[in-house]
């Protein structure tokens, strides 16, 4: 089955998330809570939280039909999808964090989407390579969160910083 994120997408664009690129948000995500992992790809990003300790539930399933009783939905989305799957997390009104490009910041679409929304964000200190045939990133990411009670309203990471757990 193809990953559903990418079904209406023009651009193959899926790449796969390096366990690195948790680190930023781990110290804010509870073992004990069930994380939804909504775009599951190749299984990469669940198997880097249940290796961490984490509770995940996750498969192909399509995210815009789908609703999973979970505490946090988790996701690397595909980036040409990434307006869609922010959208639908606000609909269905529960926690997330999205691995994004920073530009999901800029433009009309952003003021429109996050203008009255108190989303929070999690800006590591350097790029992050994913993993894809021949490819590394030449874009920034960031975790933008909504409902995690993060302690400011931006947050940076040093990716050389140790986990606190």
């Amino acid at each position: 089955m193809k990953n559903v994120g990418l079904m209406n997408s023009v651009v193959n664009d899926e790449i796969y998330t390096p366990v690195e690129a948790l680190y930023p948000i781990l110290n804010y995500i509870d073992k004990n809570k069930i994380i939804w992992e909504c775009c599951y790809g190749n299984g990469d990003l669940a198997k880097h939280l249940k290796y961490l300790g984490y509770k995940v539930i996750g498969k192909k399933e399509d995210f815009f039909s789908t609703d999973y009783d979970c505490d946090l939905i988790l996701t690397n989305p595909p980036y040409s999808n990434k307006r869609k799957f922010i959208e639908r997390a606000f609909e269905l009104d529960k926690p997330f964090a999205f691995l994004v490009p920073l530009t999901t910041l800029e433009g009309r679409f952003a003021m429109k989407l996050f203008s009255d929304k108190n989303i929070q964000l999690i800006i590591p200190n350097k790029r992050i390579d994913f993993i894809k045939k021949g490819s590394s990133s030449w874009f920034l990411v960031i975790w933008i969160t909504y409902g995690l009670d993060l302690p400011k309203q931006i947050n940076y990471y040093d990716m050389k910083a140790k986990l606190k757990r």
